[in-house]
């Protein structure tokens, strides 16, 4: 049985979701592409200490959604909402795991590549300024400062102009991320 606070978290995500099927033809693929995941509403006793620092996650399967996401602006949703289902299409969950071989090191390397790749594709579709709003957000909601990571910045740490970045798969741009210890 759903508790009200899980039926009020759903309904608030059903509205999200037509939002995004309105809103235009990119955010509507990735409105429909989220009705294709299982969605999973963490609430309190899910586990609560992995809650504290989760917004949303995803493990290419099934979306994972905390009740900070929803403390975020409608727009900040939906930056997270096309972060999380780019790493789907992307195929990233499984990949990371191949990448990184039982490694932290190389699985952190990967998620940042990945994220970088994902993030352009945001900064792409809803404007420059949306990594920076959520960033703040974030760091509103958890008292702490909290970067997003920024294309441009991983190009930089690897030595390569963003154009070249995003020509790279994430496997690649983790290496080098490696190589210069970024």
């Amino acid at each position: 049985m759903m508790t009200m606070e899980a039926a009020n978290y759903a309904e608030k995500l059903r509205v999200l979701l037509a939002r995004m099927m309105m809103n235009n033809e990119e955010t509507r693929f990735f409105g429909f592409a989220a009705k294709m995941l299982r969605v999973v509403l963490l609430t309190k006793g899910d586990d609560d200490e992995k809650e504290e620092k989760l917004v949303a996650a995803t493990d290419g399967v099934t979306l994972y959604l905390s009740p900070l996401f929803f403390r975020l602006s409608i727009k900040s949703q939906m930056v997270v909402l096309i972060h999380e289902l780019s790493h789907v299409i992307q195929a990233h969950p499984a990949r990371q795991k191949d990448f990184a071989r039982g490694d932290p090191k190389r699985a952190k390397a990967f998620n940042i590549a990945a994220d970088a790749l994902v993030n352009a594709i945001v900064e792409k579709l809803l404007d420059s300024d949306v990594l920076a709003k959520l960033s703040n957000e974030l760091s509103d909601i958890f008292n702490t400062p909290v970067d997003v990571v920024r294309p441009r910045n991983v190009a930089r740490a690897i030595g390569v102009d963003i154009n070249e970045l995003l020509t790279m798969s994430a496997e690649r741009i983790a290496e080098l991320l490696l190589q210069h210890n970024a």
